[in-house]
């Protein structure tokens, strides 16, 4: 966007009612923004719409609506965020140039909480916390299914990118029960608010939702595309269990990929009910160092594997919680064991009453002398000292994620990006990764849960993170009864540009690796939409599109997740199909 355009949208928003703090353009944006890596493309102008009414209502969402009326007149693109914080993926940054940013995070409402049918309504401003708060508050019958995502992080962002989190309803795009969404239709037509299914819908007759759908669902068109905009969307929530315990398994490499498949048939027989997290020594290593940075002297590979030894850290972690009544939990505990005790492996189970003992712990393990007899012991060349100040030291760590596992948000594993920026991390207050110019990109190739194509994904990345220097954080999840999704963290320090290069090299060379041997990753970050092509889906038939009928003038995040879309027009024009048809 040039000047003259930045002025004509900014003079048409002002009068059609817009306050002038409402719209942020020039130096002010880029002090809005927020990046982990280089964005590909910058937005030249910041909208904030606000509610114009405190009813679900058109009205509530009028300037929206006007938002994209100025953009279909002016040719120009929407990028649209609820809150910004999609970290290691691109937070606010558009998919292509000549983009408005629009921020809605001022829609915030909640409503419709059925403790009946286990489901709520929300806005996109609606953050992690603040559903957990409003749940807590209503008498804590149900949890929110959370991830490890700042506390400030959008609910619906996260479902819209099929994120994830840590408890039975983990895979978020599964429990979307209907959305609405405004699409912005073509030239000679007004944008639309429309419903994506019957169920779940409010029923003016009966006075409470649908609790089935008449006609097709169309909620998965609007998942990781770019043909409307979600105003609000109603989702499951897990009803709190009357008995909960988190578990911990230790494993070694050589037993890997056995536990892998071992974890698919628990998984499969509804022993393994959450979405259990593997992660490698890194991942471990990272927490301590998070509390502890002393601990890491140096990135090198044998080094850091020198130092996991050294703390008595496995070569893999896996975290999981059950959930059910007290039966059916105890059930769960002996098959766990069962299965698991062939392969050598003990988990460690926690229930209700071992975790509060956890959290005194750490209680104490945080007192200012504690942790100055930690970070003295945590480096002595005494074994069983060093292993002691190790345990502590990860104690809130353990307890971060017990609480995490029952719907609690956390900025706790927020601070584990600071793995190559260790000398910004403040112990005694908030950190801020944006502001500390901390570098995070995240990538996460998918496969069957077999335990060979697991290491082959693992090999895969071991390789190329091998080769550029940089440590392979990697935890897989079990999301559900088939996929295991791998996620690589990649931490690098802003502050050194051949670092940066270095580092987004890696990720797009594992990436693309992984993607051609057949291991697509389940999300797209701004950077790896630019290269990642429909040839590495491997499919015979295009993938239907519904962008031609609903955003024919391409307004709508023009760019985004193009691997599954040929249709992209230019700004300003329609599509040769719709100009057939008139």
């Amino acid at each position: 966007m040039d000047e003259k355009q930045i002025e004509q949208v900014t003079n048409e928003l002002l009068n059609s009612g817009f306050a002038g703090e409402q719209i942020v353009a020039g130096k002010p944006l880029e002090s809005l923004s927020i990046s982990y890596y280089p964005p590909t493309y910058k937005n030249y102008l910041r909208v904030s719409p606000i509610p114009q009414s405190a009813e679900i209502s058109s009205r509530r969402y009028s300037q929206i609506l006007t938002v994209v009326e100025v953009a279909k007149r002016n040719h120009i693109g929407l990028q649209i965020i609820s809150s910004g914080l999609n970290i290691g993926y691109g937070s606010d940054a558009p998919y292509a140039e000549n983009t408005i940013l629009i921020d809605l995070s001022s829609f915030d409402k909640i409503y419709q909480y059925n403790k009946i049918l286990g489901q709520i309504s929300l806005e996109p401003g609606v953050t992690q916390q603040a559903l957990y708060d409003y749940l807590v508050n209503a008498g804590e019958e149900h949890w929110p299914d959370s991830t490890g995502s700042p506390i400030h992080s959008s609910i619906i962002g996260n479902y819209l990118e099929r994120g994830f989190g840590h408890s039975p309803i983990a895979e978020h795009a599964e429990q979307i029960v209907t959305m609405t969404c405004i699409v912005p239709r073509g030239s000679e037509s007004t944008p639309t608010i429309v419903s994506t299914a019957v169920n779940g819908s409010f029923s003016s007759i009966a006075k409470r939702p649908h609790v089935v759908s008449i006609g097709p669902n169309f909620n998965g068109i609007f998942l990781q595309s770019n043909i409307g905009i979600v105003t609000n969307m109603t989702i499951n929530v897990l009803p709190k269990p009357e008995s909960f315990v988190a578990y911990f398994v230790e494993v070694n490499n050589q037993t890997f990929s056995k536990f892998i498949e071992t974890c698919r048939y628990l998984k499969q027989h509804n022993v393994i009910q959450s979405a259990a997290h593997v992660g490698n020594y890194i991942k471990t290593l990272q927490l301590l160092a998070a509390e502890y940075p002393k601990i890491i002297g140096s990135y090198d590979a044998d080094t850091l594997k020198n130092t996991a030894k050294q703390y008595g850290l496995s070569d893999w972690m896996m975290s999981g919680a059950l959930y059910g009544t007290k039966y059916q939990v105890k059930a769960n505990i002996k098959e766990l064991k069962r299965y698991l005790k062939p392969l050598g492996l003990k988990p460690v189970f926690m229930n209700e009453q071992k975790q509060a003992l956890l959290s005194k712990l750490n209680n104490f393990a945080q007192k200012p002398s504690v942790r100055k007899f930690v970070n003295s012991a945590i480096t002595s060349p005494v074994a069983p000292l060093r292993f002691l100040a190790s345990r502590l030291a990860m104690l809130k760590g353990f307890v971060s994620l017990c609480e995490l596992k029952k719907g609690k948000p956390s900025n706790y594993f927020l601070n584990t990006i600071y793995w190559r920026n260790l000398d910004k991390l403040k112990h005694d207050q908030a950190n801020d990764p944006g502001q500390d110019n901390v570098g995070c990109i995240w990538g996460a190739p998918c496969s069957p849960i077999e335990g060979e194509d697991v290491e082959a994904i693992i090999n895969l990345i071991n390789n190329k993170c091998d080769e550029h220097k940089f440590e392979p954080a990697i935890s897989c999840t079990l999301l559900n009864k088939r996929n295991i999704e791998c996620v690589l963290s990649i931490s690098f320090d802003r502050n050194k540009p051949t670092e940066e290069a270095n580092a987004l090299q890696c990720y797009k060379e594992t990436m693309l690796n992984c993607a051609s041997a057949g291991y697509l990753k389940y999300r797209l970050s701004t950077h790896s939409n630019e290269y990642f092509d429909s040839q590495l889906l491997g499919t015979d038939l295009p993938i239907l599109s519904l962008k031609n009928e609903l955003d024919p003038l391409n307004i709508i995040q023009p760019g985004k997740y193009k691997i599954v879309s040929d249709f992209f027009t230019p700004l300003g024009t329609e599509n040769k199909k719709n100009q057939q048809k008139q």
